[in-house]
């Protein structure tokens, strides 16, 4: 028996192999499982490990956009800016119990 081609079949047309690269760039959050199920809307059935090598392809490797955290009333108000002069300044950080 001979070496196996390397060559497989093309799973994924051009046209749905940008667009799956499109939503990704788009939205950085979007999860392979998400696009698998967009794709199957429109007829096309792949699997998740598909949608993976094409991304890695692109450039789109497994990173996720960071989550910034949301401040609430609470978080704010212990937050303790100091708008004054430089004495002052040393003042109260000489008598702040947080430091």
């Amino acid at each position: 028996m001979g070496p196996r081609s390397r060559h497989t079949a093309q799973v994924l047309s051009h046209r749905d192999e940008s667009t799956v690269v499109r939503k990704v760039q788009i939205n950085p959050r979007t999860t392979a499982k998400d696009v698998v199920k967009m794709l199957e809307e429109t007829g096309t059935k792949i699997s998740i490990s598909t949608v993976k090598r094409v991304l890695y392809r692109h450039n789109l490797k497994g990173y996720s956009a960071r989550k910034k955290p949301l401040l609430q009333n609470r978080h704010k108000s212990q937050t303790t800016v100091c708008n004054c002069t430089w004495g002052q300044r040393l003042y109260f950080l000489e008598k702040c119990p947080l430091v």
